[in-house]
């Protein structure tokens, strides 16, 4: 009976420090998102070039978001290419060009209206792009709701 308490209290001292280190984890993520330069402009918010997107990309993130709504392609080879050319415009796999698009207005709504014509491969590296930016992106308007359309493919990407 003695050993099974110690290995209940072992266990409980094991979810305990499994916890921690996540929330060590979410506190090294909102640390990184201010780096030490920008801690001078105390008025400045972290992370605070999310949602800034060039503004010579608005124009092409509007078209993006309006043929992928539409989705009239001829062909799905057509729709493929389509789909495989803007991701690589957007250099969806870099994390914090992905972040400034999907916490963008127009951005979030462009990424919302390609993630279900995305392979699982491009679904796949657009969630492998956005790790260690969580925060930034779950209390972000646009951002979550980017967030909650790519979690219903998660499914797609399990099987």
């Amino acid at each position: 009976k003695k050993k099974k308490e110690e290995s209940d209290d072992s266990e409980d001292e094991d979810d305990a420090s499994g916890l921690r280190e996540l929330l060590e984890t979410a506190a090294g993520e909102k640390e990184k998102e201010a780096p030490a330069s920008e801690s001078k402009n105390r008025g400045a918010k972290r992370g605070s070039e999310a949602g800034r997107l060039d503004e010579t990309l608005l124009p092409y993130v509007r078209e993006v978001a309006s043929l992928a709504k539409a989705n009239d392609f001829e062909a799905d080879e057509d729709r493929q290419l389509f789909v495989d050319n803007v991701w690589r415009e957007l250099k969806m796999g870099k994390g914090e060009q992905l972040v400034r698009l999907i916490t963008h207005k127009e951005g979030s709504t462009a990424v919302q209206s390609l993630l279900p014509l995305s392979s699982s491969k491009q679904l796949y590296r657009i969630c492998r792009g956005l790790r260690g930016t969580m925060a930034r992106v779950i209390f972000n308007p646009y951002g979550s709701h980017v967030l909650e359309a790519l979690f219903g493919f998660i499914p797609r990407l399990v099987n």
